[in-house]
């Protein structure tokens, strides 16, 4: 199954649409899906809601503006492949995944950071689609679990490209958006005071299907 998420920017002025997803009540995500957007204009993503992903990234310490890099995605799955470990090779000074299996839980994502790991040196988390929705500062011996069954989907505008770090997500304005049962295609649109209307899209096309 695909979905479909259609951006409509009436704010009068140009900006980022963009998208993230929030994991229970943590203030932190990334900038998920994101593209510049003219006054007037819209913008489509596409995503298969079942193609979760391990994640780490070289990018260093987290904080405010900072974009992460995605090094290496690892198909994960909620059951069955829903643990792996991250390792550092010194000699290479490189991170590198391995030894994914079964987690204790299904439901959760589970990510195993031996004690090779330099502290806060890289980022590590989850992601869909193969681009990072979470990630968090790497630190030796730690296991970092990551609930999937609690994940909300939002949009907001602003300037964060994709793959930037959000501090937090309750300053941006931000609206839900839920994809109701049977329901594969939504829009939601931005007005001149910052408003968002958020609609089914049931009856339009496909974005390549509608040139």
């Amino acid at each position: 199954m695909t979905l479909q998420l259609t951006l409509v920017n009436n704010s009068g002025k140009p900006g980022n649409l963009f998208a993230f997803q929030r994991y229970g009540g943590l203030r932190q995500s990334l900038a998920w899906l994101s593209k510049y957007a003219y006054p007037g204009t819209q913008v489509d993503f596409f995503w298969d809601p079942s193609s979760l992903c391990f994640v780490w990234s070289g990018t260093g310490k987290l904080g405010p503006g900072v974009v992460i890099d995605v090094a290496q995605f690892v198909p994960a799955a909620i059951s069955g492949t829903n643990q792996i470990t991250l390792s550092y090779d010194a000699e290479h000074r490189t991170f590198y995944f391995h030894d994914q299996g079964q987690g204790p839980q299904s439901g959760q994502l589970f990510i195993r950071q031996d004690t090779t790991i330099p502290a806060h040196s890289a980022s590590v988390g989850v992601g869909l689609a193969n681009k990072a929705t979470l990630v968090f500062d790497v630190s030796p011996n730690l296991m970092t679990v990551i609930d999937t069954r609690a994940t909300t989907l939002w949009v907001a505008f602003g300037d964060y490209q994709q793959g930037q770090y959000i501090e937090d997500v309750e300053a941006l304005g931000a609206v839900e958006v839920t994809f109701p049962p049977n329901v594969v295609a939504m829009t939601a649109t931005i007005d001149a005071d910052g408003r968002w209307t958020v609609v089914e899209n049931v009856l339009g096309k496909r974005a390549e299907e509608a040139s």
